[in-house]
């Protein structure tokens, strides 16, 4: 096992021991990827479409939650907090230098941890954008058949004979590209989810899931109860990661062609 691969793991491991904000493993409603070159029947479309709907419901009702947690911390007064403070410090020697560092380097965190994502995001996009173009050429092979026997179908077209010919290429176009992108182990589309998965649960999980501890220590060193103040992170990253997979098998097509 290289060390990325185990590193990958031992997240995934430790993600899965946490209990998420919707009361289980958020990556565990990801729906298998289909194997089909071919939309209609499929459930996958409306099971993608349920899971990121409730991944989005509950991400929102657990950030309400989130905001009025940390209101019960923001509401208290300068005094209060060093009252607090002080006799956290009094009743834990060993830990409070610990924790006042941790407290003053959250927001430093947070705002690290948004630059980075940022910069990881921008990279993803970009890799995106080049497989998308290099998918596009494939693409434009059926499409360009298919554009050909649509014209070919037209009324008076002298190529009329050769229509239903130029329509079948057309189909045998498209499941040639559909192996290649959407089916075939070593696909270009499925290389990107799968290093798009890995980049979500190492990079933005990871960052979110430090600058999250650091939000915790202000509510134990203040002594407010957490209220069900939890982390977010991998919820969103299962959702984004979700997006993902719509867009890239959306775009199959829905049955052969029959006509143009």
């Amino acid at each position: 096992m290289t060390p990325r691969l185990a590193t990958t793991c031992l997240l995934l491991v430790t993600l899965c021991a946490v209990t998420p904000v919707s009361g289980q493993n958020p990556w565990a409603k990801v729906p298998a990827l289909p194997k089909a070159c071919y939309t209609k029947g499929e459930p996958f479309g409306a099971e993608v479409d349920k899971a990121i709907e409730e991944g989005e419901a509950a991400i929102a009702a657990q950030k309400e939650t989130n905001g009025a947690a940390r209101a019960r911390v923001d509401e208290l007064d300068m005094m209060t907090k060093q009252s607090r403070m002080t006799d956290y410090m009094r009743k834990n020697p060993a830990a409070a230098g610990q924790k006042m560092q941790e407290i003053a380097a959250s927001g430093t965190k947070l705002q690290g941890a948004v630059r980075e994502k940022e910069k990881g995001s921008d990279a993803m996009q970009q890799k995106w954008k080049a497989v998308e173009a290099q998918s596009g050429k494939d693409r434009d092979v059926h499409a360009g058949l298919l554009n050909q026997a649509r014209a070919a179908f037209e009324p008076g077209s002298s190529n009329r004979a050769k229509a239903p010919g130029l329509l079948a290429q057309s189909n045998e176009a498209y499941k040639a590209y559909c192996q290649k992108w959407f089916v075939d182990p070593t696909s270009p589309f499925l290389g990107y989810l799968s290093e798009y998965k890995t980049y979500l649960i190492e990079k933005e999980v990871a960052l979110d899931e430090e600058a999250f501890k650091g939000e915790l220590v202000h509510f134990e060193v203040f002594g407010v109860p957490l209220n069900g103040f939890k982390s977010t992170a991998n919820q969103e990253a299962a959702v984004k990661y979700l997006k993902a997979v719509d867009r890239i098998f959306r775009s199959r097509e829905e049955e052969p062609r029959t006509s143009p």
